[in-house]
C-alpha cells in the first residue's frame, strides 16, 4: 500500500493529454525541437509582426531556464537554435501537406459538382427556351396555313358562286375553316 496519500504516478502539473502527447513524439528530436514545434504558430506570427525576425540569442537564456537542450543533451547554440527551427518548420510543412491537399481535392470536387450543376440549369433552360420557340413556330405555321385556306377558299367559292347565297355559303365556309384550322 502506497502512503503517498492517493498513488498518483503522473508527474505533477501533467495532465492526461501532456503525457499522450509526449509519449507520441519520437525521442530522435531534441526537446528544444519539440519546444519550437509546439509554439511554432507563435513564434511566426511574432515574427511577422515584429518585421525583424526571430531574436534567438535573446531566448537563448529563455531555452536554458526551461531546461530545454539540442539532440544529446547539448546546450543551445544561436546556430543549434536556427537550424533546429528549420527542422522544425520542415516538419510542420510535411505535416501539413496531405491536409493541404486534401482540401485542394475537395475544393476541386466542389466546384465540379457546382459547374455540372450551372451545365444542368443552362442545358434544362435551353430546352425550355427551344420548345417554347419551337411551339410557337407550330403555331405560326398552322395560322398561316389557316390563312391560306381561308384565302384560297374564298377565291373559289367568290369566282364559282354569285349572289346572295354565295355570300351565305361564302360566310359560313370562312367561319368553318377558320374553327377547325385554328
Amino acid at each position: 500500500m502506497s502512503q503517498g496519500g492517493g498513488g498518483s504516478s503522473k508527474p505533477k502539473g501533467m495532465g492526461r493529454e501532456e503525457i499522450v502527447t509526449l509519449a507520441r513524439r519520437p525521442p530522435r528530436h531534441s526537446s528544444l525541437f519539440w519546444y519550437l514545434f509546439d509554439q511554432h504558430d507563435e513564434l511566426i506570427e511574432a515574427k511577422k509582426l515584429s518585421g525583424l525576425g526571430i531574436p534567438w540569442e535573446s531566448m537563448l537564456p529563455l531555452f536554458a531556464a526551461l531546461n530545454l537542450t539540442l539532440w544529446k543533451g547539448k546546450a543551445i547554440t544561436l546556430r543549434g537554435a536556427e537550424q533546429t527551427f528549420l527542422r522544425v518548420q520542415k516538419k510542420k510543412a510535411r505535416l501539413a501537406a496531405p491536409e493541404a491537399k486534401a482540401e485542394a481535392e475537395r475544393i476541386a470536387a466542389e466546384a465540379k459538382t457546382k459547374l455540372e450543376d450551372f451545365v444542368a440549369r443552362r442545358t434544362k433552360t435551353a430546352e425550355s427556351k427551344i420548345a417554347l420557340a419551337e411551339a410557337q413556330a407550330v403555331a405560326d405555321v398552322r395560322s398561316a396555313a389557316a390563312n391560306a385556306a381561308v384565302t384560297a377558299a374564298s377565291t373559289i367559292l367568290s369566282q364559282s358562286v354569285k349572289g346572295g347565297v354565295a355570300d351565305d355559303l361564302l360566310a359560313k365556309g370562312i367561319a368553318e375553316v377558320r374553327q377547325k384550322l385554328n
